[in-house]
């Protein structure tokens, strides 16, 4: 077994909503080995090793840094994105699934998140740091930028909310095969297509997988760690201090140093919408808003708040976009705000510098 230490890692994602399932189909979209994804209280996240940042960066570079290679991105990621709505549409339609068609949708799925996965930060801040200098880099970059949005969108209505086609999908298969839906959230994609085969996972492996459920890969083979093995390796992790009354990001989008407010933290959950968008009706124009990431399900508190704060991201992260388009300041990759700072703190920020201060609790 591979020694896994996450204080190794970096943290690229965080969200609450996306279970096993969601969660192997990620891992052999990465199917690298300095990619790892956990699963514990219902919380996934995606972790990267600290020092191949340079390596994806690198790769960033080969693509962002030619018109060619960007181009094909965005067409490849356009056909994808396509082909794997098409197969989603024609489950709806069939009244008996069958394994190939499902094996099918899963290979269109790991195709399209590969490609995605380009236009994530570990792969555009590098490109980034060099657009101002750098025409090219500067254009493709807006290029991304719209492309990542449109995307994201389709990204959502494929596999997220009630709704989704993914969702769909699980409901049949649940009917089909008489096993609970939120079981089959539980599931691995080799579990998936066992069912057609009368295979169907043990009670105990489920039981496990809720408590903790770690994916890695070694030499682009799938491994995993389940239950009290997986939370022995995720306790590894270095403890914070959730007391600390300062922490610090990275700017995103500068702005004054002296900035006052109330917090108000709102954090995604992929499988509860409904709850996401009380939150954000309940959010007052002017608070600061604090995520572990934004996406554009939250553009309704962005649009309301004054400044927006997250755990990660980076300079081409939907929220340093969106904050320059709001022309409001935002500070990313501070590591742990949202557990830090809670709904109704009064801070102080230097948006310059990314330093968020607790006045009042």
């Amino acid at each position: 077994m591979k020694q896994i230490n996450l204080n190794d890692y970096e943290i690229t994602f965080r969200a609450k909503g996306t279970r096993p399932l969601f969660t192997d189909i990620l891992a052999y979209s990465y199917n690298e080995d300095y990619w790892i994804f956990t699963f514990s209280n219902n919380i996934f996240t995606q972790r990267i090793l600290i020092k191949f940042l340079a390596e994806t960066n690198k790769i960033g570079l080969s693509i962002y840094g030619s018109k060619v290679n960007t181009k094909k991105l965005g067409n490849k990621l356009e056909r994808a994105a396509k082909k794997t709505k098409i197969l989603f549409e024609q489950i709806k339609t069939n009244k008996k699934l069958i394994r190939k068609e499902i094996k099918k949708l899963f290979d269109e799925s790991v195709v399209f998140f590969d490609l995605f996965r380009r236009m994530d930060h570990v792969h555009t801040d590098k490109a980034f740091s060099l657009s101002k200098k750098n025409k090219i880099i500067a254009e493709n970059l807006k290029i991304v930028d719209k492309l990542k949005n449109s995307l994201r969108e389709v990204f959502n209505d494929i596999y997220f909310g009630d709704e989704s086609g993914f969702e769909m999908m699980l409901d049949k298969l649940s009917k089909q095969f008489k096993v609970e839906k939120e079981i089959l959230h539980h599931y691995t994609i080799k579990e998936i297509l066992d069912l057609f085969k009368d295979k169907k996972a043990s009670a105990e492996q489920i039981k496990n997988r809720k408590k903790g459920f770690i994916v890695y890969t070694v030499n682009g083979n799938i491994h995993y760690l389940e239950g009290d093995e997986a939370i022995k390796t995720l306790s590894i992790e270095n403890v914070f201090d959730i007391n600390q009354k300062e922490l610090k990001g990275v700017v995103a989008n500068p702005g004054k140093e002296n900035l006052k407010g109330i917090v108000r933290v709102i954090n995604v959950d992929y499988a509860d919408f409904k709850a996401l968008n009380k939150k954000m009706k309940d959010m007052k124009n002017g608070e600061i808003l604090v995520a572990e990431t934004t996406a554009p399900e939250l553009m309704i508190a962005c649009k309301k708040a004054s400044v927006i704060i997250t755990d990660m991201g980076g300079m081409l992260s939907h929220a340093a976009i969106v904050s320059r388009e709001l022309r409001i300041p935002c500070i990313v990759d501070t590591k742990n705000a949202t557990k830090i700072l809670k709904t109704g703190d009064l801070v102080e920020i230097d948006a310059n510098k990314g330093i968020i201060k607790i006045l009042r609790r």
